[in-house]
């Protein structure tokens, strides 16, 4: 059981970082960005639910 909750801390925090980093660089790649955003998330939300099932 505590193995999910470091994994759903840690994803939040590097979910964080990487939305910080987003912000940093928004005026210069937009589009680009936000299909990886959209794929890492599918990605991320593919892994958890993998986890959890």
């Amino acid at each position: 059981m505590w193995k999910i909750i470091y994994f759903f801390s840690y994803f939040t925090l590097l979910s964080l970082g990487f939305y910080l980093f987003l912000i940093k660089k928004k005026k210069k790649l937009k589009f680009k960005q936000n299909i990886k955003k959209y794929y890492v998330f599918k990605y991320w939300k593919g892994v958890i639910w993998k986890k959890l099932t």
